[in-house]
């Protein structure tokens, strides 16, 4: 029985919900899923900088994260910088708690964590298949990472910006109708089933 790691963060239903629904399906499938909240993994640190951005529900709020956002994915010289700050505060704790698990694989629902497992891959300490589950249309700058092994798109539309931010074509599988295992709205892909 393969033994799978879903790591998520509890910062909102876009990364949990996703992280239950794939937790499921693979359970259905026979494997052994578990799910994590990978920002308590990381640490407090990591746990006070990202619940903090999410807690901005007013326009100056808005406005706030809209600059945070760009700070760290889009501007190059602090992108670079942000992505070895995430790395930096949260690869320790993540590392701990992918091992305690001893998966056969690690899926991630929340860019943060995948931006720190394709470089817990890369560099070798992680040797264990790293998948990105990105269910972003966007912005994907830490959802797609060089040692991310899979990345499964919910949007047929990210793949181009996923090969063109991993500078390889990655192996990536698109899925314009999500499984679901729930009663979805009217109108969502997964009430198209």
């Amino acid at each position: 029985m393969t033994r799978v790691l879903v790591v998520s963060a509890s910062i909102g239903e876009g990364h949990d919900l996703p992280a239950r629904l794939l937790a499921t399906a693979l359970r259905e499938r026979g494997a052994q899923a578990a799910v994590i909240d990978g920002l308590d993994a990381a640490g407090p640190v990591a746990r006070a900088l990202a619940g903090g951005a999410t807690q901005l529900e007013s326009r100056a709020g808005n406005v706030a994260f809209d600059v945070g956002h760009r700070f760290i994915s889009e501007w190059r010289p602090t992108r670079r910088f942000s992505a070895r700050a995430i790395h930096a505060v949260g690869h320790r704790g993540l590392l701990r708690a992918v091992t305690a698990y001893d998966p056969g694989v690690v899926v991630s629902t929340y860019p943060g964590a995948s931006e720190i497992l394709g470089r817990l891959r890369l560099a070798g300490t992680l040797r264990v298949p790293v998948v990105s589950a990105v269910t972003d249309l966007a912005s994907l700058r830490y959802w797609a990472h060089p040692g991310v092994d899979l990345h499964l798109l919910i949007h047929p539309e990210s793949a181009a910006s996923t090969a063109g931010i991993c500078s390889v074509k990655p192996q990536t599988t698109t899925s314009a109708r999500p499984t679901c295992s729930c009663t979805p709205p009217r109108g969502s892909p997964c009430s198209r089933r």
